[in-house]
């Protein structure tokens, strides 16, 4: 996912890697797992690279799945050798109770996961024209901006969104407005309507 606006990083160049070669291709899905891909599996099920890649993944669970740990990825082989990196060996394991829960929650991921996307296909509709403030993307739950004013906006009608400067202090501020299963379809019209409301006044 693009940085720091709302936008689809192309994979198509992977195919045009030369199959001689051996190239090891990590991609981080930290912003795509439990988002994107059939039931937010994540960006893996989305690019079929060639054969002739060692594909590997990270990706942080604390985004959408909100668990504090992380994953890897890939080839039985790799893994087996990233165990053996001393830096891996020494480094904190997740807490097993928070993975617990995430084994017993798996099902309810699936079913927010479909929760979602339909949210954020109503927020789209209610928006109408003012979809034009953001950076969006299909069946992606973020959207971003640069205009200035309408975080205040929102704030000012209950709406809280993150709004900081990015990627350093003195570039632009970004503004994000994220929708999740739990937003109900009058918090959705709610936020659409203000966002309308910006837009013909600004």
């Amino acid at each position: 996912m693009g940085s720091p606006h709302t936008a689809a990083v192309p994979f198509d160049w992977l195919h045009r890697l030369p199959p001689s070669k051996k190239i090891t291709v990590v991609i981080d899905d930290s912003h795509g797992l439990g988002v994107l891909g059939a039931n937010g599996k994540g960006i893996h099920e989305l690019i079929n690279p060639p054969a002739s890649l060692e594909l590997l993944i990270t990706a942080s669970l604390n985004k959408a799945m909100s668990v504090p740990a992380g994953l890897i990825m890939g080839s039985q082989a790799i893994l087996n050798s990233m165990r053996q990196f001393s830096m891996f060996s020494g480094a904190s394991p997740a807490n097993p109770a928070y993975l617990w829960a995430l084994t017993q929650a798996l099902p309810d991921y699936q079913s927010a996961h479909q929760k979602l996307l339909l949210r954020v296909e109503q927020f789209v509709e209610a928006l109408g024209e003012a979809i034009h403030l953001f950076h969006w993307i299909e069946k992606y739950p973020a959207f971003t901006t640069d205009r200035p004013g309408l975080h205040e906006y929102l704030r000012h009608q209950g709406i809280l969104t993150a709004c900081f400067p990015y990627p350093g202090p003195n570039d632009p501020a970004i503004t994000r407005l994220v929708i999740t299963p739990l937003h109900t379809l009058e918090d959705l019209r709610h936020i659409a309507q203000a966002c309308r409301q910006f837009a013909q006044n600004s």
